[in-house]
């Protein structure tokens, strides 16, 4: 009997510093500006599944294509993929209600014609054009154009 009980206080000595180190881990990478968050939606899908816990990194230099960033939009927080940086051309209605990027396979089969309710823009230095991987329930730059630098605040760690 003996046995038992200090093979149980044991296991829980060893349970209480695994949850000592996890603490430890997550205050230093708190220092290092990376954290977790939990994505919310299956815009992301398959990528990111809804509800999943992803790793990110407030703390980034740059922001390339295919990142996966986190940002604020419209008092929301959004978890979306770069797909077009400075430079890249998109379209975009007058009246703010569609964009759509122009990758380069699709800009040597694109017969642009200006019209009275379109206009070819380039992305300028600091915005970014971002999509869900899951297009069909994305909310994204396809619906809202471009999104500032400023609003994104991590970029996720795969």
């Amino acid at each position: 009997m003996k046995l038992k009980k200090f093979s149980g206080k044991l296991r829980r000595a060893n349970v209480l510093k695994g949850i000592a180190i996890i603490l430890l881990v997550c205050l230093y990478n708190r220092q290092q500006h990376q954290f977790f968050i939990i994505v919310n939606g299956t815009s992301m899908e398959p990528t990111l599944k809804n509800h999943s816990l992803v790793y990110v990194n407030h703390d980034f230099k740059s922001i390339e294509k295919e990142d996966i960033i986190v940002a604020n939009w419209n008092n929301e927080t959004i978890v979306k993929r770069v797909v077009g940086v400075a430079g890249d051309k998109y379209v975009a209605s007058l009246f703010g209600d569609s964009f759509t990027l122009i990758t380069q396979e699709s800009q040597s089969s694109l017969n642009f014609k200006p019209s009275t309710n379109l206009i070819l823009s380039t992305i300028p230095t600091g915005y970014y054009f971002v999509e869900g991987d899951n297009i069909d329930t994305s909310y994204d730059s396809q619906d809202f154009g471009l999104i500032p630098r400023s609003n994104i605040i991590a970029k996720v760690i795969l």
